[in-house]
């Protein structure tokens, strides 16, 4: 995904259907994202697959009990630990997309927040530049007329 940059932090935008604007999350509100997403695989997995990576980390745990060193890289066995989104039941997948609409909401009302400050900015910049301006016109006007 691309990154932009918004003043000194980081966002990252999402691609969203055509022709709708597409929403960029600063970076606190992304990491809690990636945090939520790295909790489940939204991927489609058999279900042999999904018993194998069961298998591995119940062999893992038991000898880990029974005070053996495993010699399984970390990696392998964090992945079995993922939880597929099959395995889980609805509650808990209503609770997770809500949890990920929250978080959308929080970043577009940021994003809403930022945009009306900077158009607020811009009008003070332009109203100072326009007084400005007008200002030196009444300096270098002509007295005769």
């Amino acid at each position: 995904m691309p990154f932009l940059v918004l003043g000194d932090k980081y966002a990252r935008a999402v691609k969203t259907h055509a022709g709708a604007q597409p929403v960029v999350f600063p970076l606190a509100e992304a990491s809690q994202i990636d945090a939520l997403l790295a909790r489940y695989e939204l991927a489609k997995v058999t279900v042999n697959a999904l018993n194998r990576r069961e298998s591995l980390q119940q062999f893992v745990e038991a000898r880990q009990a029974e005070g053996e060193a495993v010699m399984i890289d970390q990696d392998l066995i964090d992945e079995a630990g993922i939880t597929n989104w099959q395995q889980v039941s609805m509650g808990e997948l209503r609770a997770f997309r809500d949890a990920l609409k929250n978080l959308e909401h929080l970043a577009n009302f940021k994003n809403k927040l930022l945009r009306k400050k900077k158009a607020i900015d811009f009008a003070l910049v332009k109203d100072e530049l326009l007084a400005a301006i007008d200002a030196i016109r009444w300096e270098m006007r002509d007295p005769a007329q």
